[in-house]
């Protein structure tokens, strides 16, 4: 196993859950041509320069096709959320007039190819992700065109440069999350975070926000992104 390439035990026998609810042929259909016409949308708009509108334009899309495919967002803030205490939530992806956050580094677990789209819905940043995301058909443009910082996993040498990258941008004032665990896990346990892209937050002097992602269908936790009407909830225990 590469250090460089980190892998978790979960596999598809041992850790995907049976969907509690199937959707019908119906919903499935709508949901699937929603959910080309929201790419196809946004790989035209991705050819556009944003600018500072980029980030607003992403979370926008990013929760346009989440809504498609009949996922539904929470936030959860606050150490209370870990002993029940109901006034620790606030549902739903802040609005677009919200203020502007300060930037800061957004850390999360990761459990599903849905994770960037609830980060980036949840709040305004640019995404690290996997270099070799530049050469998928179609996936490229989006990711160029949110302003994702790719990196090379299996590049020591290029590591000090991505970092640098990271650094910069957030001394710029933009947010940047990533996914140090550096692959997905099925959210039963998780992996260890990975040093570099906090590196990159000590050198800009930015902050770091922890984000849990959770995945529910119904009423039971999931793990797997939900495959029929589902809710992601993901909440910030701290900040610092």
């Amino acid at each position: 196993m590469s250090p460089w390439f980190p892998s978790s035990p979960c596999t598809t026998a041992r850790c995907v859950d049976v969907p509690m609810r199937a959707a019908g042929p119906l919903r499935r259909a709508l949901r699937a041509l929603a959910a080309v016409l929201v790419v196809l949308a946004g790989v035209l708009v991705a050819r556009l320069t944003w600018g500072t509108a980029r980030r607003r334009v992403t979370a926008l899309w990013s929760r346009a096709l989440l809504r498609a495919l009949g996922v539904r967002v929470e936030v959860r803030q606050g150490f209370a959320f870990f002993a029940g205490a109901a006034g620790a939530a606030s549902s739903g992806a802040p609005g677009p007039e919200a203020p502007e956050p300060e930037a800061r580094l957004v850390v999360a677990n990761h459990i599903s190819w849905l994770d960037p789209l609830v980060v980036a819905a949840t709040m305004p940043c640019r995404l690290v992700a996997k270099r070799e995301v530049g050469s998928w058909p179609v996936v490229r443009g989006l990711a160029c065109g949110a302003g994702a910082l790719p990196i090379a996993r299996d590049s020591l040498h290029g590591l000090p440069g991505a970092v640098a990258s990271i650094a910069d941008v957030l001394r710029s004032g933009e947010s940047v999350a990533a996914f140090p665990e550096g692959t997905t896990w099925c959210g039963r346990g998780s992996g260890t975070f990975k040093p570099a892209v906090f590196q990159a937050a000590l050198d800009a002097g930015a902050r770091v926000t922890p984000v849990a992602l959770v995945y529910r269908e119904s009423s039971g936790p999931r793990t797997t992104a939900p495959r029929t009407s589902g809710t992601t909830r993901s909440w910030r225990p701290f900040s610092g």
